[in-house]
């Protein structure tokens, strides 16, 4: 069977006091792309987290001719082609490529590896399939806010159990895990159900969700909200019919592995930022084509795995631009589209971040995971809400520097260049290595020290910065 992966996402919705009422059948993104400051932006999602090769070429195409030339990888799963002159010729290239649905059902975010993963606990692939259809054919499901968020996950190493779901369904043991507002580990659990009785199920608590929220003034737009305020026991009724055991715990996975060759199962592939040019876009179809997998798996990590995928296939995957190994510094560094992309951003963040990586590798590969450099356009922090061992924060141009903080967070140094800012960081650095006791990460120390104590002991090349 072939995936028809693709449907324009229902997430570019304008709020509902510029919309006007929103009307059965209308699909918001279709009709109204989001503008940014390099010009249209259309979001498009995967089904069921896949692309064939016929996809990848056609997005190649389509990103050439009607965008800035590549393809971005978002939190969710997601395709983005930014930069789009004429939406509506973009759109039309895209139904015709067979890649536009209309779905204004909320964003699913699904472990698509199951089938080639002897770990997972199971194929979700046709779940979601039907989780999908029973949330579009029901009109009221278009009145869920813009963010609301399906996790569907299958476990094994591509699992997703960081993604926050506002409705997080867990397969275990055969049966499936049912959670409102978190993680794996933090949403709070409902029940267990038959993995047949989940669509029924997640219709039955977006639907109570609605009507809950119908009744609070002021209205709340995350399900997060309502479970704060009314508790655990206001969804617990709309589930109950469909659950086999009404106690269930939280559902710990370990750190997932996906980069780079894992034999007998796929080649995993990460990009700078998530961010996939034509050409990397082309050489992926190749990929795609000669190992005969059928398709590429794309995973809410911004990361693509291939199926089949023996040693052969690696350089023609990196020369699509991608990073197959756990170790390379790209992978802990975060940042938004930055100046000329958007409007509110100062500093050209992308560029600025890989320069760092360069000039000081040591913070980055001496993390323990997660995100060690941090640029930000503004104090928003739109690519990385938590903290970061390294923030770099646009204001008017330069930036604004914090240790172990969140965009936005009060600086160590404020109005910095990039070459500004890689002194303080190659001080800092030297700093950590002369105080790091034996065996301890480079990460222990910072924190043990602290952005007080690192900025003193930098010394006189920081000191009053």
């Amino acid at each position: 069977m072939r995936f028809v992966p693709l449907s324009v996402s229902a997430m570019n919705r304008l709020s509902e006091h510029s919309q006007g009422p929103r009307r059965r059948g209308w699909c918001p993104s279709a009709l109204r792309p989001m503008m940014a400051a390099d010009g249209l932006l259309l979001r498009v999602r995967t089904r069921a987290g896949r692309l064939t090769s016929h996809d990848l070429r056609a997005l190649a195409r389509i990103a050439s001719a009607h965008g800035d030339g590549a393809v971005g990888l978002t939190r969710r799963g997601k395709i983005e082609i930014r930069g789009v002159r004429d939406g509506e010729a973009a759109l039309a290239a895209l139904r015709k490529a067979g890649l536009v649905r209309n779905d204004s059902a909320p964003d699913l975010l699904v472990s698509p590896a199951g089938d080639l993963d002897s770990s997972a606990q199971t194929d979700v692939t046709a779940t979601a399939e039907a989780v999908s259809a029973a949330l579009h054919q029901d009109p009221r499901f278009q009145d869920l806010p813009a963010k609301t968020a399906i996790v569907l996950d299958g476990g094994g190493r591509a699992h997703l159990g960081d993604n926050y779901g506002d409705l997080r369904i867990d397969a275990v043991g055969g049966a499936a895990s049912i959670a409102l507002a978190g993680t794996a580990q933090t949403a709070r659990p409902l029940g267990l159900c038959s993995l047949e009785a989940v669509p029924a199920v997640a219709a039955a608590l977006l639907l109570r969700f609605l009507r809950l929220q119908a009744t609070m003034v002021p209205k709340p737009r995350r399900l997060s909200a309502v479970l704060q305020s009314l508790g655990l026991n206001a969804f617990q009724s709309a589930a109950a019919p469909f659950l086999t055991r009404d106690s269930a715990r939280a559902i710990h996975r370990g750190r997932a592995e996906v980069i780079g060759r894992v034999p007998g199962a796929w080649y995993g592939l990460a990009f700078p930022f998530g961010v996939v040019s034509a050409d990397g876009l082309l050489r992926l179809a190749d990929a795609v084509e000669n190992c005969g997998s059928g398709d590429i798996r794309v995973l809410p990590s911004r990361t693509v795995l291939l199926a089949n995928a023996g040693p052969e296939t690696a350089a023609l995957l990196q020369a699509a631009g991608g990073i197959g190994r756990n170790d390379d510094p790209r992978l802990r560094i975060e940042a938004c589209s930055g100046l000329g992309a958007c409007p509110v951003a100062t500093t050209p963040t992308r560029g600025d971040a890989l320069a760092l990586a360069e000039r000081v590798p040591g913070l980055l590969s001496g993390g323990a995971g997660g995100c060690a450099l941090h640029v930000s356009g503004c104090a928003k922090g739109c690519a990385h809400s938590g903290s970061a061992l390294v923030t770099l924060t646009g204001n008017g141009g330069r930036y604004d520097l914090s240790l172990m903080a969140a965009a936005g967070s009060a600086p160590v140094w404020r109005g910095l260049t990039l070459d500004e800012a890689a002194a303080r960081l190659n001080a800092v650095e030297r700093s950590v290595e002369a105080q790091r006791a034996q065996d301890e990460k480079l990460e222990a120390t910072m924190k043990r020290l602290g952005a007080a104590g690192l900025r003193r002991l930098s010394g006189k090349e920081t000191a009053g910065a």
